[in-house]
């Protein structure tokens, strides 16, 4: 029927256009339809990504790329890459839309992959290189981009038989083209970066060629003052490099075996750190200084070269303080060349303040070596915004109760702001199961978000970071004796069932990058610990649910009867239970998730969780089984050895140690607050089953209740050790002596970074490590109470 006029007219149907529609096709195509129907849709005339390419959408072509890598058809990326990069424009010259890294990487890797099926392979890429270097008013960003392809051709494609040094020349084409691009590049502050991965794979001779020799000279014969000092920054980092590769030492054998740095010929024990960084250390340190008189002629000096100096002179102490042995990456043979780094940074933080790598760096530092309000302070300059607290909030939160608990106590204001910080991103986004973004995504016609928002929310929601709030959220209330939080309500602890695989999501993108690939990054070493994973996340969460269930205590009014207790009694019997079989889901695993603290302290609670229940079932009437001795010994094995950390506290280095293991300090008070109060749930019940049954059928052994009892002494020892050792901190920290004496230890033979910082500069960190120790000292349940 014909419509009236008065009617509104129907839309009429149109076939797809934008370039979101033709990715929802193949997303919808990829997910749902068969591999020939996405071979029939990349070879379409309307929909193939080379035609979408033509008309300006470069995204299908990325996508299609990506997807090949993951199947490793590299005669395919090679064709569209090819095809992509060899569209000319109205003039005659190469288009330039094809010509990013990412595509002129792929395009050279996968003519890598298949040149021996290919032999004129490398001479399509040469002459498609050609056509682009020739191309007139070429800007810069764009030549930059072809010169990198030309090394990385060069790199992959040409045959590179040759040394690359002969006679300390260099001779290889590799080599050679490399040496191009920094002498073309080399004052470019991606230069670093945009040649690591190519100088990696060079000779030991040509590495140190080059760090130690071609780029110095080219920093000296550059006219340009700031430029030059550009360069000079370039060489430092590839020496810095180079110091982290362990090509570029070798094994001397023998009973006690050293190892020879390649540069210097210097010869050190097996497990000390390489010599070079002292001595890169030393020299960048006096570069830093000269520059100060450049200042005036460029800002480039102040706001970018003396702070990246700053980071390469950290980051070599920071490798002072660290055996090679990336097994033992974590404990630093010396606390004084981290406190160095941290003081250095400090001064530089003065001159460039908010600088972002030298805020994060000093983050960590702060945090590893137990000055964390001054960590707080920093990261608050950071401005870390909430949207993106999942991937950067465990940089500064993990652990971070059991390193300064009073620092985020929901008592405190600034406290409740941290913690709320960490949360509220979580409980704003995932208050709805539709957020309004959704269907913000819907009516601007963004279906790729669409499809991408509910990845993202569900990643959100079973998120290590979310669960890290709890666990940083609860641990902070136990230790400070407070009663903020539960666990057995929270949906961060119900929504997480044992199955559940937790997203692990930290982002150090933003730290420096200039170590061997082999090696481990300084920001591993300069954690608390290993990184959030599902395990630990899971472990973590069934530990804090373990404590809340025998926390709790009736109000003091409420006398219940032995008989009216029986059902809470059976409600923490039976969770006991469930949390055992939780426990032995995760506790298998390897050994670089957890600290070794972590690790004991864990064992310790699934074990407990079995005990208890195991414990009150025993019959007096049948022999005590050897698992009940088994599991009591085990647990006072575990005490003893987390005891092994705490320090008479008799000189400077035991006293800052201390200050930097609070972690382990933690981890001993919630393990014996964990064993006593279990002995006590048992004491308790055998006491109500006394009082039930006057005929004493029901008692616990004697010989289990006297095992019993001994673990509430032991715990109680325990606990009146770590507070002792607190208040002798206290005492020792803010004594008159302590900040002169510490600077002494510090700058022992290092008169030429005192010269830098100056004699304040420790007043600083002991007024941060006062503050913690403080924090430390309102601690009443270091005793358990």
């Amino acid at each position: 029927a014909a419509t009236t006029g008065g009617e509104d007219a129907k839309p009429q149907p149109r076939s797809i256009q934008t370039e979101e529609e033709i990715l929802l096709l193949y997303d919808v195509t990829e997910r749902h339809g068969s591999k020939d129907d996405l071979a029939k849709l990349v070879s379409s005339p309307v929909f193939s990504p080379l035609v979408q390419f033509r008309k300006g959408r470069k995204e299908l072509m990325l996508r299609i790329i990506s997807r090949y890598q993951q199947e490793q058809q590299f005669e395919a990326i090679f064709e569209l890459c090819k095809d992509c990069l060899s569209i000319e424009d109205e003039n005659g010259q190469p288009s330039l839309m094809a010509a990013d890294w990412k595509v002129w990487r792929q395009f050279i890797e996968a003519a890598a992959e298949i040149k021996n099926t290919k032999p004129d392979i490398e001479e399509t890429v040469q002459q498609l290189l050609l056509k682009f270097i020739k191309s007139p008013n070429l800007r810069p960003i764009y030549k930059r981009i072809i010169l990198l392809a030309r090394v990385s051709a060069a790199f992959n494609l040409a045959s590179n038989d040759e040394d690359d040094v002969v006679e300390n020349e260099p001779a290889s084409f590799r080599l050679k083209e490399l040496i191009s691009y920094m002498k073309s590049q080399g004052t470019n502050a991606a230069c670093f970066d945009d040649i690591k991965a190519f100088a990696e794979r060079l000779s030991p001779s040509a590495l140190k060629y080059m760090a130690y020799e071609f780029v110095p000279k080219l920093a000296q014969t550059t006219e340009d003052e700031i430029q030059s000092a550009r360069i000079s920054n370039l060489a430092f980092k590839l020496q810095y490099f180079a110091a982290t590769c362990p090509c570029m030492y070798s094994t001397i054998p023998g009973e006690k075996p050293l190892r020879k740095c390649l540069v210097s010929g210097v010869e050190v024990d097996a497990s000390s750190p390489g010599p070079a960084f002292s001595t890169i250390a030393e020299t960048a340190l006096k570069a830093h200084q000269s520059l100060a008189g450049l200042a005036p002629k460029s800002s480039a000096v102040e706001a970018e070269i003396r702070p990246e100096l700053a980071v390469i002179i950290g980051l070599c102490m920071i490798q002072t303080a660290f055996p090679p042995s990336t097994d033992l990456s974590n404990i630093p043979a010396s606390y004084t060349p981290l406190l160095r780094a941290l003081l250095l940074l400090e001064h530089q933080l003065t001159l460039t303040p908010k600088h972002s790598i030298i805020s994060l760096l000093l983050v960590q530092l702060h945090l590893r070596v137990g000055s964390s309000p001054r960590a707080r302070e920093i990261w608050d300059t950071l401005g870390v915004k909430r949207t993106i607290m999942d991937s950067l909030a465990p940089i500064f939160y993990d652990r971070l109760s059991t390193i300064s608990p009073a620092l985020i106590s929901p008592s405190d204001e600034t406290g409740w702001e941290l913690l709320d910080l960490l949360s509220s991103h979580f409980n704003v986004s995932l208050k709805l199961r539709m957020p309004r973004r959704l269907i913000d995504a819907f009516e601007s016609g963004s279906y790729s978000s669409v499809i991408d928002i509910p990845e993202y929310m569900e990643n959100l929601r079973w998120s290590c970071t979310r669960a890290m709030s709890l666990v940083e959220e609860t641990r902070t209330d136990r230790i400070m004796g407070e009663h903020f939080s539960e666990v057995f309500t929270d949906p961060r602890f119900t929504e997480v069932a044992d199955d559940m695989k937790l997203v692990e999501t930290v982002d150090y993108g933003s730290f420096p990058s200039w170590d061997c690939s082999s090696q481990s990054p300084v920001y591993t070493r300069l954690r608390i610990g290993p990184p959030s994973t599902n395990r630990r996340a899971h472990l973590s969460l069934l530990s804090e649910a373990f404590h809340e269930l025998l926390g709790y205590r009736p109000p003091p009014i409420y006398k219940a009867s032995a008989t009216a207790a029986i059902p809470d009694q059976v409600f923490v019997l039976e969770s006991l239970s469930q949390l055992s079989n939780s426990f032995m889901k995760f506790s298998n695993g390897p050994r670089g998730d957890l600290t070794p603290q972590e690790a004991t302290y864990f064992e310790v609670i699934s074990l407990l969780s079995t005990l208890i229940p195991f414990a009150t079932g025993i019959n007096r009437a049948k022999p005590i089984p050897e698992e009940f001795f088994q599991i009591v010994d085990t647990l006072k094995i575990a005490i003893d050895t987390l005891k092994l950390e705490l320090m008479p506290l008799t000189n400077t280095s035991e006293q800052v140690t201390t200050l930097s293991t609070l972690h382990s300090l933690a981890i001993l008070r919630d393990t014996s607050v964990a064993i006593k109060n279990s002995a006590q749930w048992v004491i308790a019940f055998n006491d109500r089953e006394k009082e039930r049954d006057r005929s004493g059928k029901s008692n616990l052994p004697k010989e289990v209740m006297a095992q019993i009892k001994e673990l509430v002494t032991v715990t109680e020892t325990t606990l009146k050790e770590g507070k002792a050792t607190v208040a002798k901190m206290k005492e020792q920290v803010f004594g008159r002596d302590f900040e002169p004496a510490v600077r002494a230890w510090i700058f022992e033979d290092a008169d030429n970074i005192l010269g830098v910082v100056g004699e304040a500069a420790t007043k600083k960190l002991v007024k941060s490590w006062e503050s913690n120790v403080k924090g430390w000292t309102q601690i009443d349940v270091l005793e358990g109470t």
